[in-house]
């Protein structure tokens, strides 16, 4: 009783140094995402196209309401004239001042037409904003994972050079001894050459790696990146994947399929044609119009014929009136308009039928992808364990003068293989969580960053 006591300080050690280390590369990963989306230029062109958006959608709705205008101004005039030998001398000023109330009563819709379109612009703008940000935070988590990855190959195929430099040294003390000959030298030492050639390799894909993450974050070269261990790596969104994931493989045509944000881009698209359609129709129609005009004139004149004075003048006047504008023949531009805006119709709904065919297909194969991955993961662990076995008892035959140098060093190889295989499948576990997570119309941004959408 008193070992088994003794046996469970250990264990919760070992779960709190996980649990530790799991919670850490989370943050990692958020902290790359928040860094990258408080750098980004993509941020700053989406918060722009939102305020546009709503700057237009605004004056749609403005054009509803009577304008104003106001006018005026100030003439000066001087005229002579000869009257029996006498020059008689006129100097006026004019002053007027105009203030002009309109109102379109009637605009065969037009006002409405655009108050919906604005709408419609708005909340597509606002769409895409949201799908290119999860874009550019996909793109982010792909080239960081990358750079990950391949710093983890760098340090397997280090392990491996000083692997295969030990079995290099005891070859040696083998052949001093007589139990190897020099062929089997030459063999460990073509393996050393070999993973000295793909360490090389792999350190400069790390360089290239790194560029494209530091372009994509828009940071300095000397931007310090966060370093963890890859195979102790949980994503940032990996409990909100496993809550969703199997709701969404069973019920994502019935439930996920219409809100997903490119269709809904696709239906806006496919409803403002429709009412472009529909406006181009009432252009036969007449309008009418409703003007108020409110107008004050002043006038002060000075006529001089020796020291006479002339007399101050002024006028007010009110006019309103009804105009209807009715176009009878425009040489056949409003029936080309109609032809125009129902192909644009016809256009847009095709585009919105094979976009969902797209979609449809992309959900399908994001799904089938990630069950098969976790297949070829699942497997890629249980060959890294018996490979690590394998190599074990390899060892322990060669030094003993049983296994020959080619088969302790497949062994060897294989191992490493069988490691970076792991690491890859980690990886492109990761990407199919967060496509599918796109897909779910999951919101990739961390809650502390700010998007134009929130």
């Amino acid at each position: 009783m008193k070992n088994t006591k003794l046996s469970i300080i250990p264990i919760f050690g070992l779960l709190l140094i996980f649990c530790t280390n799991a919670f850490a590369a989370n943050e990692e990963i958020n902290q790359i995402v928040e860094l990258g989306l408080s750098k980004s230029f993509d941020i700053k062109v989406e918060n722009e196209r939102m305020d546009k958006a709503y700057r237009t959608r605004w004056n749609n709705w403005s054009r509803l309401l009577p304008t104003l205008s106001l006018s005026g101004g100030r003439i000066f005039d001087r005229a002579e004239a000869y009257n029996s030998g006498i020059i008689d001398t006129t100097k006026t000023w004019y002053s007027n001042l105009y203030a002009t109330a309109s109102w379109r009563i009637w605009d065969n819709m037009q006002n409405i037409t655009n108050i919906q379109q604005g709408q419609i612009d708005y909340q597509y703008q606002k769409n895409s904003s949201y799908l290119r940000i999860q874009e550019y935070i996909i793109r982010l988590v792909e080239l960081f994972l990358d750079y990950e990855l391949i710093k983890k190959r760098q340090e397997i195929e280090t392990r491996r050079l000083e692997e295969n430099q030990k079995v290099l040294d005891q070859t040696k003390q083998l052949l001093d001894a007589g139990v190897k000959t020099r062929m089997d030298v030459l063999d460990v030492e073509i393996q050393v050459v070999d993973a000295q050639r793909s360490l090389s390799e792999i350190t400069t894909r790390l360089g290239i790696s790194r560029q494209n993450l530091l372009l994509q974050l828009n940071s300095k070269d000397d931007e310090k990146l966060p370093e963890f261990d890859f195979f102790k790596l949980v994503p940032y969104y990996q409990s909100s994947f496993d809550e969703k994931f199997e709701d969404f493989k069973l019920n994502w045509e019935k439930k996920y399929l219409q809100n997903h944000f490119e269709i809904r881009n696709l239906s806006n698209n496919l409803e403002r044609s429709r009412l472009t359609l529909r406006q181009s129709r009432l252009g036969y129609f007449p309008r009418l119009d409703f003007t108020i005009t409110e107008q004050w004139d002043y006038s002060r004149k000075i006529s001089r014929t020796g020291y006479s004075e002339g007399e101050d003048g002024v006028l007010n006047s009110t006019s309103m009136g009804l105009q209807l504008t009715w176009t009878v023949w425009d040489w056949f531009a409003t029936p080309n308009t109609i032809l125009n805006e129902g192909s644009n119709f016809q256009i847009a709904d095709t585009e919105y039928r094979r976009g969902l065919r797209t979609i449809q297909r992309e959900i399908t194969n994001s799904i089938a992808q990630y069950e098969l991955n976790e297949i070829q993961l699942k497997a890629a662990k249980m060959l890294l364990d018996k490979s690590e076995m394998w190599v074990y008892h390899s060892r322990e035959r060669f030094k003993l003068g049983r296994l020959t140098n080619m088969e302790l060093q497949r062994a060897i190889n294989q191992t490493y293989q069988a490691k970076v295989n792991v690491a890859t499948y980690l990886k492109d576990k990761f990407l199919y969580m967060a496509r599918i997570l796109y897909h779910m119309g999951y919101d990739l941004a961390p809650e502390t960053s700010a998007v134009p959408w929130r």
